[in-house]
This record gives structure tokens, C-alpha cells and sequence, in this order.
């Protein structure tokens, strides 16, 4: 029988998976939904296009995402799916499905499956029903107005002599200062980004980076840059860990206060995670908790000192 089935499993084959493919994710009505795709010479197994549309549900948005970009890997889980139905199949046949530990196994994966539903139904209710926060959102900005402050950042182009070595640091700071001169002399500085700048990223912009607060940048970079006054200023090389920087000054912006618009949908949104996390406890609480039950204390204590030999006392419970 094992080399039978071992057989089978070989002729869902790359090819008729692809071929699986082609149909599956067209627009179907429910009569292509169930038609059969893949059906065992042997036993009564069979995939359908509703089959590998459910078994994408049982994805995460990334998983999901990544296995529908791949035919291999639709082409893995579609066998894994035969592979699946026909060992069950086996098993059945074999009434493996009525010993003791197998029911248990399958009570257990039915209670999970349940549970899981259960618990997603009840979110999606409240997700529905969640109230508008806007009002307390506002609350909570005025209320800590210093916890919106967005500290003093500049923005600056620079350019990158990159140095690995010390050995090649002399060498990155010679050519640094020789375009340090053309600089001053009018030579312009994105111009000179694009052109000479190690740093391929930011050379394309030339040499224009995001602006950054105190503590984004590697110390040395971070104190020339923030020594600029004036914009179009451009500093001495400076050496850090990637190699010799110019730097020049684009603008300096002030410490301010973050408007409400700025950081409203950031306090929304953590106002309703913690208005649905704590609304998900309380009826986890009320269905499943301590108060939804009555526990026979001293059938318990036995149960406990069967399995552990020890004894438990009330407050454990």
C-alpha cells in the first residue's frame, strides 16, 4: 500500500500543479469552484479549486503574499494538500480515527479550530462596534503636550571618500581636501555628490539626506553637521568608521511642538488597540474566566495529587 501511495504522490507531478495554477485564481462562479482539479487513480481523494482557495486562507497576509508570488511554492502547497487528504484518507481506511489517542488529537485540533473562531468572531464585532476616539485623542495631546515635541533635526548633502582601511584614510582625505577646494571655489556641491561620492544612495540625490536629530547619526558626522550655521556652509573632512565626509548645510530646523493632525492617527490608533485588547479580555474573562465555572475542589485536589503527588491548596486554582 506504501508503494502504491508512494506512487501516487509522484503523479501529482510540477506539471499538473502549474496546470492547477493557471485555473485556479481566475474569476469563478461556484461550478468552477467545485470542480474537481486533482482525483486519485486510487482512492477516493480529490482537490478542487475551493479546496486550494481555502487552504490560502489559512495564511497570514505575508505568507499568503509570498506564496502567490512563487509557482513553486503554490506548486509545494498544492501537493502538500494531496499529500495531506490522501494520509488521511490511509488512516481512515486503517480506522485509525477511532483509537483513543487519535480521537483525543482530533477533539483537541476541533476545540483550537473553534476557539480560534470564536475569538475572531468576537473581535471582528467589536472592531465594528469600536467607538470614535477623536475626542480623547485630543485629550490625551493636551493633556502631555511635552511627549510631542520633535527635537532639533538639520538636513544636510554630503560626500563620501569611502576608507576600510587606515592605511587608505590619508589617501580619502587628500582627495577630500583637493575637492574641498574646488567647492569653494563654486564648483557645486550636488553636482560634486553625483559625481564623486562614494555613498551611491544618496550620491543620485546628490548627496542630500533625510533630515536627523541628535543620536541618528555616528558621532563625528553628527557634531560637524550640527556645528553648521549658516546653509550652503561646508565643512572640513570629517573621518568616520565608513571613510572621509564633506559636508554641507542644506537647513537647520528648530525644536517645535508636533501639530494634533501630525500625531492623531498615531493616537488613534493606539487608543483602539488598547480599547480592544482591554474590551477582549473582559469577555474572555466573562465566558471563560474563574467566575464562569464552578470547580469541585476536592475532586481537583485529587486529580492534582494523582498526577503530581503533591497537593494543591484553593488559592492555587
Amino acid at each position: 500500500m506504501g508503494f502504491k501511495i508512494s506512487v501516487m504522490l509522484k503523479r501529482a507531478s510540477t506539471a499538473l500543479a502549474l496546470l492547477v495554477l493557471l485555473t485556479m485564481f481566475r474569476a469563478a462562479d461556484s461550478s468552477e469552484q467545485s470542480r474537481v482539479l486533482i482525483k486519485s487513480n486510487k482512492i477516493s481523494v480529490s482537490i478542487t479549486q475551493e479546496d486550494i482557495d481555502l487552504e490560502l486562507q489559512t495564511l497570514n497576509q505575508v505568507q499568503r503574499t509570498r506564496t502567490l508570488a512563487s509557482a513553486s511554492a503554490i506548486t509545494n502547497l498544492i501537493n502538500e494538500l494531496y499529500r495531506r487528504r490522501v494520509l488521511a484518507d490511509l488512516a481512515k481506511h486503517e480506522n485509525l480515527d477511532q483509537t483513543d489517542t487519535v480521537r483525543l488529537k482530533l477533539q483537541r485540533a476541533n476545540d483550537s479550530v473553534l476557539s480560534d473562531a470564536a475569538i475572531d468572531f468576537h473581535r471582528r464585532g467589536l472592531i465594528a462596534s469600536m467607538p470614535d476616539f477623536n475626542k480623547q485623542a485630543r485629550e490625551h495631546y493636551q493633556a502631555d503636550p511635552e511627549r510631542f515635541l520633535k527635537p532639533a533635526s538639520v538636513q544636510v548633502r554630503h560626500i563620501l571618500f569611502e576608507s576600510k582601511t587606515p592605511e587608505t584614510v590619508e589617501a580619502a582625505l587628500n582627495k577630500a581636501a583637493k575637492l574641498q577646494e574646488e567647492l569653494e571655489a563654486g564648483h557645486g556641491f550636488a553636482d560634486a555628490a553625483k559625481e564623486h561620492s562614494d555613498d551611491p544612495v544618496s550620491a543620485r540625490e546628490g548627496g542630500l539626506l533625510d533630515p536627523f536629530s541628535i543620536g541618528q547619526m555616528v558621532p563625528a558626522f553628527e557634531q560637524t553637521a550640527f556645528a553648521l550655521e549658516t546653509p550652503g556652509e561646508i565643512s572640513e573632512p570629517v573621518v568616520t568608521q565608513y571613510g572621509v565626509h564633506l559636508i554641507q548645510l542644506v537647513k537647520k530646523i528648530p525644536a517645535h511642538q508636533k501639530s494634533f493632525d501630525e500625531v492623531k492617527p498615531g493616537l488613534i490608533s493606539s487608543l483602539q488597540q488598547e480599547w480592544l485588547k482591554q474590551s477582549m479580555q473582559r469577555w474572555l474573562d466573562e465566558v471563560s474566566g474563574p467566575d464562569s465555572a464552578t470547580v469541585d475542589i476536592e475532586a481537583l485536589e485529587s486529580t492534582l495529587q494523582q498526577l503530581t503527588g503533591e497537593n494543591a491548596s484553593p488559592a492555587q486554582h
